[in-house]
């Protein structure tokens, strides 16, 4: 219904995620997003809840689960959450 919202989510999310991680999956169904990523430490992940939840355009992150993994030799953590726009 709105042709810019894409944009506007996707540029929201770039400016909120920290350094030390990267999205893997964005998916949206209905006003809810939900957030594959991978990140260095759970702190980042932490970080991004947060800065989700004082964002103009979403509230209500909702961390569903966090993983470690092994990315190229060195221990990472595989992240999933979802939020809702506003």
């Amino acid at each position: 219904t709105n042709r810019s919202q894409a944009v506007v989510v996707l540029d929201e999310l770039s400016r909120q995620l920290p350094e030390g991680m990267y999205l893997k999956s964005i998916k949206q169904q209905g006003n809810t997003i939900l957030i594959e990523g991978v990140a260095d430490t759970n702190a980042r992940i932490a970080t991004l809840v947060r800065n989700l939840s004082s964002s103009n355009w979403m509230e209500l992150p909702n961390l569903v689960e966090i993983k470690a993994i092994t990315v190229n030799g060195l221990k990472q953590n595989a992240f999933t959450l979802n939020v809702s726009l506003k």
